[in-house]
């Protein structure tokens, strides 16, 4: 479960991303993640559920029509523990016609994220830490190929780059907040968490139309 950015503390935490940054627990049973949370944040007393629920029409179906009938039923109880009503909603549609940028969501946050959050951690956490290392050791440190990749491209990527990242991260969060969900408390947005495919333990899968927008 990722919690809003900014709505706990990051101290003593290695910062990666100031946009994006928070912290979050990976558990494989929800009721320890509701105790755990419950300590994390102080309870709110909400007075009703969110009423709508938003389905991307760029993202459903899914790719694999043989999932649908599971999100389809996982969809029907939601819409009916929480009262709502489940609207399809082209959200591509709606990006243009409050911005005006023609060319479109994917195309407009394209390398946004990878931009925003390669950058900072090359000259944010790598290179100061690679400085320091070098510094006491007198040789650069071991980096994993993951980290490693992500570092490499920081380091060549023009700071305009990263600016412009920024401006289009801007406009972005200002049209989703206006126009998708004002309040988390009245609407809720469902992706489906990849194409709908088999996704087996040992092999990594990256899905680019899902990520340009989720954001």
């Amino acid at each position: 479960m990722r919690v809003t950015t900014a709505s706990l503390p990051l101290d003593g935490i290695v910062p990666s991303s100031s946009e994006f940054d928070t912290p979050g627990l990976l558990v494989r049973d929800a009721k320890l993640l509701q105790t755990a949370y419950r300590k994390w944040h102080t309870a709110k007393d909400y007075k009703s559920y969110p009423k709508r629920i938003i389905l991307p029409t760029e993202f459903w179906p899914t790719v694999n029509e043989t999932s649908m009938p599971v999100y389809e039923t996982f969809i029907s109880e939601l819409s009916s523990f929480l009262g709502a009503s489940v609207e399809h909603v082209n959200t591509n549609d709606s990006f243009i016609a409050h911005t005006g940028r023609e060319e479109g969501l994917t195309q407009f946050t394209d390398a946004l994220y990878s931009n925003i959050t390669n950058w900072e951690g090359w000259y944010k956490v790598g290179l100061p830490f690679t400085q320091d290392y070098e510094a006491k050791f007198g040789y650069p440190p071991y980096v994993n190929p993951g980290a490693r990749v992500r570092w490499e491209r920081g380091m060549d990527l023009p700071e305009e780059s990263y600016r412009k990242a920024l401006d289009h991260f801007a406009i972005y969060q200002e049209w989703f907040r206006s126009e998708i969900v004002p309040t988390c408390e009245e609407a809720l947005v469902l992706y489906p968490w990849g194409p709908g495919f088999e996704a087996y333990r040992d092999v990594c899968y990256f899905y680019p139309a899902l990520s340009s927008y989720a954001i």
